[in-house]
């Protein structure tokens, strides 16, 4: 029967190919805008002064998907070319962006881009450099940037559930999905690790120096269904087979509505490196 079968683990995205990449979102990317969290305001102004942008400075975005962070740039009258390579998000994104006639895109992974050299002033990349390899990423990106440009990398962690709710619902998992790791249960250091290996990635290319950083953590309350919503975004859930994840879906419901009162409120960390261009 399905429900015995173990659920496969979160591909490692280095090893995903283009058509992949492509498809990946495809089934969610409707839920993905409305349930992955914002990137704060604080966020965002320290990747803009650390970077040195002013209003009317070009960007490059990998990975824009349906438009979290591109909204929040395009806002502050910056125009983009925002890549991605997933046809469904990049609608969602185009309609997001549509009161910002200056922000355009293009439907491509980055490594397929064509090389626009020594263009934009910031490459921004929104909890997406993580699917491209290093090798290519960071050279590519300095490639595209102009001599005082800067790589900004956005972070938006994994939204952590409450102690009281994870205690409840550690049985639950165990039962239905023994072999899911749950990155949404990770300990306050283990994603200070996470962000801090992003930051290695950068110094260690050698494409970037003077490397800044600020984090910060955001409080967010999330009814049942948004909540739900959101794990069906994460990559852990959606290799699930579908008849594992509807039973742990509708027994985590049931929980959340009876013994929680039909909302979480959970934390995430939003952070933020900066580094110019070597």
């Amino acid at each position: 029967m399905a429900e015995e079968e173990s659920p496969p683990v979160a591909p490692d995205f280095y090893s995903v190919d283009s058509a992949q990449k492509a498809r990946w979102y495809s089934d969610a990317a409707e839920a993905y805008q409305l349930a992955r969290p914002k990137y704060p305001a604080d966020v965002i102004d320290f990747a803009i002064q650390a970077a040195g942008l002013v209003p009317g400075a070009r960007l490059l975005e990998i990975g824009c998907g349906p438009g979290t962070a591109t909204t929040a740039f395009a806002s502050r009258n910056f125009p983009m070319l925002c890549i991605d390579p997933n046809q469904e998000l990049i609608q969602l994104a185009r309609r997001a962006c549509r009161d910002f006639p200056r922000v355009a895109f293009h439907a491509s992974s980055f490594e397929d881009w064509p090389l626009q050299r020594g263009s934009f002033r910031a490459v921004v990349a929104a909890s997406a450099m993580h699917w491209i390899s290093a090798q290519t990423a960071y050279c590519k990106a300095a490639a595209a940037l102009n001599d005082s440009g800067s790589l900004i990398l956005l972070w938006n962690m994994v939204v952590q559930p409450n102690d009281d709710f994870n205690r409840r619902l550690s049985a639950v998992y165990s039962a239905r999905v023994p072999t899911l790791i749950r990155p949404e249960t990770d300990s306050p250091e283990t994603v200070d690790a996470h962000l801090a290996g992003f930051g290695r990635k950068v110094d260690e290319s050698n494409f970037f120096a003077d490397l800044r950083f600020y984090a910060t953590v955001v409080s967010i309350r999330y009814s049942t269904d948004a909540y739900l919503l959101l794990l069906s975004t994460y990559s852990q859930y959606l290799v699930l087979p579908a008849a594992i994840r509807d039973s742990l879906f509708a027994e985590i419901r049931q929980i959340i509505d009876q013994e929680f009162g039909g909302s979480l409120e959970c934390t995430y960390r939003s952070a933020c490196h900066v580094a110019r261009k070597a």
